[in-house]
């Protein structure tokens, strides 16, 4: 959040408007299969859920979760 809050020139608002809280993806890390974000870490990929229903999904966030 405070990546996008910075990008949108601190307009906290703004940034949480845009991120909201929809969970669209979340990938673990999984060594058989040669995911590994950081040490063991989690992307999540979130989208604002009026996009999600319009099936926009040009608008959406990564972040990179690890331990």
């Amino acid at each position: 959040m405070k990546r996008i809050t910075a990008h949108l020139h601190g307009d906290a608002v703004k940034a949480e408007q845009e991120v909201g809280d929809t969970l669209l993806l979340a990938l673990d890390s999984v060594q058989d299969v040669g995911f590994c974000w950081w040490d063991a870490g989690e992307l999540q990929f979130y989208i604002r859920k009026e996009d999600l229903l319009a099936g926009n999904f040009a608008p959406t966030y990564c972040s990179l979760y690890s331990s």
